[in-house]
C-alpha cells in the first residue's frame, strides 16, 4: 500500500474495532481511558462494530472492566509467598552458622552482625509490602471508579452496530470454515485448537460480516485489532507489515474496494500523522503521548510473552519508540569487571558491551549489561543500562555468564579475577605488560 493510499483510507474508510481491541482499552489507566474516549468520539461517525463484536463484547464487558486488577493488582500474595520462602531459607541458613564445631560457621561478632542485618532486613521488607499494598488498593479504587463512569461503553453505545447473520447463514459460515481451517486458510483457523462447536468461527463470521457491510456499502475498511496471530497478520511479531495478503485479495475480490488492519497502538501512530492538520483535534492529540505509550506497551508485552526471557524493551530518547531487543540480535562477550568483599565470600561482577540502532530515528544506543555472581557459583543479580534509551524491561540474564569457568582466576601479578592463563596464572593485560617490559630490556 503506497502512502497516498494509506492517506486515503484514512480519511474516507469506515474504521471498526473487533473485540480484542476495544477489551485493551479498558487497560489503560483511567485519564487515558478518558482521553481515548475522546478519541472515539470524534470519530464516533466513522466506526462501525459488527454484531460479532457487540455479542462478544457486550459478554465480556464486565470482564474488561476489572481486567486490570487481574492482570497487574493480584500479586501481593504472590509477593508475600516469596518473600516468606526466602525469609525461611534465610533463617535455616543462619541456624546453621551457631557452632564452631562444623562448617559453616560465622565468628561470634559476625554472627550478631549478621542477625541485626537480617532484622533491619525483615523491617525493610514490611514497609515495602506497606508501601505496594496501599498503592495497589488506590490503583484498584481508581480502576473501580473508571468501571462506574466507563468513558469506553458510553461512546462505545454511540457507534453504529452490525445485523446479526441468520442461523442458516451461520451454519454455511461454519461448513465453508470446516474447509478452510484444514488448508489453513485465514482467518480464523487458529482458533480451531482451542475453540469448540460455532465459536472457532468467531474470526471467520466476524471477517465474513466485515465483507458484506462493506459490499452493501461501497466503504473501504479499517481494521482495528489487537490480534496479530498468523491467521492474521503477516509477521506476529512485526505487525507493521500489515494483514495477510490472502485477506487482502479475497476482500477485493469480494467488494471490490479495499482492506487494512492496524493494531491499537498503530491506530494512535496513524491519527497522530493524518489528522495532525485539524486544528479542532488538537487539544485532543495533546494528550496522545500517554495514551500512545501505553497502548504500544501493552501491544509488546503481550507479544513478549511469546518469548518473554529474551527480550529487553527500550524507549528511544530522541524519538521516544519504544522497541523491542532479541536477546539473539546481541554479540554479548562477557569480561570480569571487579570483585568485592561480602559476608559468604567475594561477589564477581561481570560486564558485556553492545550496542545498537533505534529502528525508528536510527539513534545510536549502547547498552551495558551487568551480572553479579554471590556467592561463588551462584548467579544473584543483574542490570541492564543504556546510553540514548530509557531501559523498560529487562532481558533474563541468569544464564548467560558461566561461573565456573576454570579460565577465571585471580592473576598472580594484579591480583584482579580476569581470563588467567592457567600454565602461569598471569592475566593478558599482564602477560602483554611483561613482554614489553622483556623486549625494552633485550
Amino acid at each position: 500500500m503506497t502512502a497516498d493510499e494509506e492517506k486515503d483510507l484514512w480519511e474516507n474508510a469506515i474504521i471498526v474495532f473487533d473485540t480484542s481491541a476495544l477489551g485493551d482499552s479498558y487497560s489503560l489507566s483511567f485519564s487515558a481511558q478518558q482521553h481515548f474516549a475522546e478519541i472515539l468520539k470524534y470519530l464516533k461517525d466513522r466506526i462501525w462494530i459488527p454484531a460479532q463484536v457487540r455479542l462478544e463484547f457486550e459478554i465480556h464487558h464486565t470482564k474488561f472492566l476489572h481486567s486490570a486488577i487481574i492482570e497487574c493488582y493480584s500479586a501481593e500474595d504472590k509477593l508475600n509467598s516469596l518473600w516468606q520462602k526466602y525469609s525461611d531459607e534465610l533463617s535455616k541458613f543462619m541456624s546453621s552458622l551457631s557452632g564452631e564445631e562444623t562448617h559453616p560457621y560465622f565468628e561470634e561478632k559476625a554472627l550478631e552482625r549478621f542477625k541485626e542485618a537480617v532484622k533491619r532486613h525483615n523491617e525493610i521488607y514490611v514497609e515495602i509490602q506497606s508501601i505496594i499494598k496501599d498503592q495497589f488498593t488506590d490503583r484498584r479504587k481508581e480502576i473501580q471508579k473508571a468501571a462506574i463512569e466507563d468513558k469506553i461503553y458510553e461512546i462505545y453505545k454511540l457507534f453504529e452496530k452490525g445485523v446479526e447473520f441468520s442461523v442458516t447463514d451461520l451454519i454455511e459460515i461454519a461448513k465453508e470454515g470446516e474447509q478452510r481451517y484444514k488448508k489453513s486458510i485465514p482467518p480464523g483457523y487458529m482458533d480451531s485448537k482451542e475453540k469448540h462447536g460455532i465459536q472457532k468461527f468467531g474470526d471467520l463470521i466476524l471477517w465474513k460480516e466485515i465483507i458484506r457491510y462493506a459490499r452493501l456499502n461501497a466503504k473501504d475498511i479499517i481494521l482495528i485489532s489487537d490480534d496479530v496471530k498468523e491467521d492474521w497478520n503477516v509477521d506476529q511479531d512485526d505487525p507493521a507489515k500489515g494483514p495477510r495478503t490472502e485477506l487482502i485479495d479475497e476482500f477485493q475480490k469480494e467488494t471490490g474496494l479495499r482492506f487494512w488492519k492496524y493494531t491499537h497502538g498503530q491506530m494512535v501512530d496513524k491519527l497522530e500523522i493524518y489528522y495532525a492538520e485539524d486544528t479542532s483535534l488538537l487539544p485532543i492529540f495533546g494528550q496522545l503521548e500517554k495514551v500512545h505509550y501505553q497502548i504500544q506497551l501493552k501491544e509488546i508485552m503481550r507479544r513478549r510473552k511469546l518469548k518473554m526471557d529474551n527480550l529487553t524493551i527500550l524507549k528511544c530518547s530522541r524519538c521516544g519508540h519504544l522497541f523491542e531487543v532479541d536477546k539473539s540480535d546481541l554479540c554479548l562477550a562477557w569480561e570480569p569487571n571487579g570483585t568485592n568483599e561480602r559476608s559468604m565470600g567475594v561477589e564477581h561482577e561481570y560486564l558485556a558491551v553492545d550496542g545498537i540502532d533505534c529502528p525508528c530515528c536510527r539513534k545510536q544506543i549502547e547498552l551495558e549489561f551487568h551480572v553479579w555472581e554471590y556467592p561463588v557459583g551462584a548467579f544473584n543479580y543483574q542490570s541492564i543500562d543504556a546510553v540514548g534509551a530509557d531501559v523498560i524491561k529487562e532481558m533474563d540474564l541468569s544464564s548467560e555468564v558461566n561461573f565456573f569457568d576454570e579460565d577465571l582466576n585471580y592473576c598472580e601479578i594484579c591480583g584482579e579475577y580476569r581470563y588467567v592463563n592457567p600454565e602461569n596464572g598471569i592475566c593478558e593485560e599482564c602477560y602483554e605488560r611483561k613482554w614489553k617490559e622483556a623486549m625494552k630490556e633485550d
